[in-house]
């Protein structure tokens, strides 16, 4: 499919069935025209695929691209899989404050 918004051209592709199981899913966030909230990722999904490590990625919605709160999925809290969520966020602070840090002393280029 194709989507165009703000002169920007989009690509996505979406799987009708899974035929195998998968270690880790990685979301990303809907092109702003699509709407069509029959392919959310649900739990059953997660499911088919085997119960896999989950990485919904900033900005997601719910109710958009996934139809379930990460929170209550054990492949990102880790209450019975090794968590994906919580530790990928920790591992992301160390950069966002080097960013902060560097941000004060930043001169707009001439």
């Amino acid at each position: 499919m194709v989507f165009e918004g703000n002169g920007i051209q989009t690509r996505t592709s979406f799987i009708q069935a899974f035929s195998s199981s998968f270690h880790i899913v990685i979301t990303d966030g809907w092109p702003a025209a699509y709407e069509n909230a029959e392919w959310s990722l649900t739990i059953a999904h997660l499911e088919q695929m085997g119960n896999p490590k989950f990485l919904p990625t900033p900005a997601f919605s719910i109710g958009k691209e996934i139809d379930l709160n990460p929170v209550s999925y054990a492949g990102f809290t880790g209450s019975r899989l090794p968590a994906t969520g919580y530790p990928q966020k920790n591992l992301l602070l160390p950069v966002q404050k080097a960013i902060l840090g560097y941000l004060p002393s930043y001169k707009k280029p001439q």
